[in-house]
């Protein structure tokens, strides 16, 4: 007979949602000395961040320099700005231009995410105020899946559009010419086929590349250093709701392979989850008409529990009609 609720957990930093920046969370607080759990609704870990090319965009990072490009803070305030168009302030402008390249440096250094600068990779509007026409994304170096051990069949699979023939992983650097066709295009290709194709012990086992790139890598070397770190990670885990005493949030309500669960934590909760794009009645109410969620590219999981969970404990929401 099934349980009808399981005990409680007990834990200090819940993180919900095992993209790249939920796992970057987790990490970050791992370090801090804190006791972390990162639940995840899929039965699959990675999310978007994992099915996508896994390009961050990093103002005036301390890659860029090294690979001969420049950039500098006040650009990069000035670019953000014209792209915002008034959709965010001066002061969150400012915090995101300080802080996000003192992130990428510290994971840099104290982990085993490793990054570098794409010099033909362009801002999406190199155009505006501050726009430079490349260096500013940033890919995570490829990694082998063995670093994942038995997880590895638990990492959500690339997209087929950011992979050549649907299943051998390439990286931006390695795309680019092939797309473009431009010179050594022919022998990059016959590269990265031959790596995919004579990985006997991988292709007995699997379709899936051993070699991963683009988002799959960031994931796997997120998780990687996790996984040194001891930070567990549970699955088919899917938040519904919020303990709360005294008016904070202490823990959440989740349902944990269908049976609710209530995870206590100490010190925070911190939602890094997906969207709602595949939520119907999500997308009528917010996103511009007609949708429909045949309309994504989105991790399949995506369908808004803890964006639903928030705005049912009042947490003030805002630009939910602004979607790529």
């Amino acid at each position: 007979m099934q349980p009808t609720s399981l005990p409680d957990q007990q834990t200090e930093v819940l993180v919900v949602g095992s993209g790249a920046s939920g796992l970057t969370a987790a990490l970050t607080a791992a370090d801090q000395g804190a006791k972390v759990l990162i639940v995840e609704k899929g039965h699959l870990f990675g999310g978007t961040s994992a099915t996508s090319g896994g390009t961050i965009w990093i103002p005036n990072n301390h890659l860029i320099g090294p690979a001969g490009g420049s950039d500098n803070a006040d650009d990069a305030e000035r670019y953000i700005a014209a792209l915002a168009e008034g959709f965010s302030s001066p002061q969150r402008i400012r915090a995101f231009v300080e802080h996000a390249p003192r992130m990428f440096r510290w994971l840099d250094e104290k982990t085993d995410v490793k990054f570098e600068s794409l010099a033909k990779y362009c801002d999406y509007h190199p155009e505006l105020p501050g726009g430079r026409p490349g260096f500013r994304s940033c890919q995570a170096l490829p990694i082998a899946c063995d670093v994942l051990g038995g997880e590895f069949e638990m990492l959500q699979p690339p997209h087929a559009g950011t992979t050549a023939f649907g299943r051998i992983n390439w990286t931006a650097r390695e795309a680019h010419p092939l797309i473009t066709q431009s010179k050594g295009a022919k022998q990059i290709f016959l590269k990265i086929a031959a790596k995919y194709y004579l990985d006997v012990r991988q292709r007995w086992k699997t379709s899936r590349d051993r070699r991963l790139t683009g988002g799959g890598a960031l994931v796997a070397r997120l998780r990687w250093s996790l996984r040194k770190r001891k930070v567990p990670m549970q699955l088919s885990t899917e938040l519904t709701g919020f303990i709360v005493e005294n008016g904070r949030v202490v823990g959440a309500q989740v349902l944990n392979n269908g049976i609710p669960q209530r995870i206590h934590a100490s010190r925070g909760v911190i939602l890094a989850s997906g969207g709602f794009e595949r939520n119907a009645e999500l997308r009528a109410r917010h996103l511009p008409g007609p949708t429909t969620t045949a309309w994504t590219a989105g991790n399949p999981f995506n369908s808004g529990s803890a964006t639903i969970a928030a705005m049912q404990l009042g947490v003030k929401m805002a630009n939910l009609d602004s979607a790529w």
